[in-house]
């Protein structure tokens, strides 16, 4: 028998919209090997019916690590949100610290094994991305940690929400993120919308509520739609065709959701963070160079690609 089942494990996500889809995944591979997975989130408990096979609770903080590690037979913490040297010395031997990208060289909890029915896991405390120049996505990054550390078979790659119920003619374009140094300039989604509008698309533009004065005045002759929660943005997404993003959470959740995802970076075509889950298309600068410190990028985007790639909107054709 699968020595993960029936067993209770924990996991406890970077509460960024990208981060949670492959915290999502690490959630799958556990649960379609028998074990019993929670995850702690406040952003996905509205979006818990879209998640039937997994229980979905209150984010919790760092202090409450100790206590979880003894109500859990193993944990999977963010490093950022929940590592604390002063916490660690307290805390149980079947907690392994996560995160996407990066855990410092010196920080003492680094490589960290995890034990469990008393067998060593080694290295389970550790970035899943174990190399960026390799052209893993990072939901195949969480995937290849699930098999190397804990030596269990993973699920074919496959969307986690999928409607029957779409407007094949609708096109969501998430124009901004947090990070500004992500983001493309505005006047390039808004031409890319205007070549799609022409060939027949219904373009919605979509962002976060704290960002919806900000663009309201800039985005005056667009349609442009807001969501108070992951749960409603989920199902408007699912119900769409396609979605076009910077390098952030929205084009994430589209692929999540089986949508064929562009996303607009200054990054290479086989970069990490790009969607995982369905067909995504990297639309790169043909070139870029340093100026003060700073990345020139945006000038050189072939923003004219998304459209030609998209090509013409026809009632009842299916692309």
């Amino acid at each position: 028998m699968n020595e993960f089942c029936r067993k209770k494990i924990l996991i406890l996500p970077f509460p960024a919209l990208g981060d949670l889809t492959i915290y999502i995944r690490l959630t799958r591979n556990f649960y379609n090997n028998g074990a019993d997975v929670t995850i702690r989130s406040d952003v996905l408990k509205a979006a818990a019916d879209f998640f039937p096979w997994l229980t979905i609770e209150a984010s919790v903080s760092k202090e409450e690590l100790e206590q979880l590690g003894i109500a859990f037979d193993l944990v999977f913490a963010n490093y950022e949100m929940f590592y604390s040297e002063a916490l660690e010395a307290v805390n149980g031997n079947n907690i392994a610290y996560v995160t996407a990208k990066k855990i410092p060289k010196k920080s003492p909890v680094r490589g960290k094994s995890v034990f469990f029915r008393g067998r060593e896991y080694k290295e389970a405390t550790r970035a899943f991305c174990a190399d960026s120049k390799q052209p893993l996505t990072m939901v195949q990054w969480v995937d290849e940690y699930c098999v190397s550390v804990f030596d269990i078979q993973v699920p074919v790659i496959a969307p986690e929400i999928l409607l029957d119920d779409k407007d094949e003619r609708r096109i969501l374009v998430f124009p901004v993120s947090p990070h500004e140094k992500k983001n493309y300039w505005l006047s390039g989604f808004k031409r890319i919308a205007n070549r799609l509008i022409k060939n027949g698309w219904d373009v919605k533009f979509v962002c976060a509520p704290n960002e919806l004065d900000m663009l309201k005045p800039k985005l005056k002759n667009y349609e442009l739609v807001t969501f108070s929660n992951v749960g409603d943005l989920l199902k408007y997404i699912a119900s769409s065709k396609f979605v076009i993003s910077n390098d952030s959470g929205g084009g994430h959740f589209a692929s999540m959701c089986g949508l064929e995802t562009y996303t607009l970076t200054r990054r290479d075509a086989s970069f990490a963070w790009r969607p995982g889950y369905s067909k995504n298309n990297v639309i790169s600068p043909w070139f870029r160079f340093k100026f003060l410190r700073k990345y020139v990028w945006r000038p050189f985007i072939p923003y004219w690609q998304v459209a030609e790639k998209i090509g013409r909107y026809e009632k009842n054709v299916k692309k």
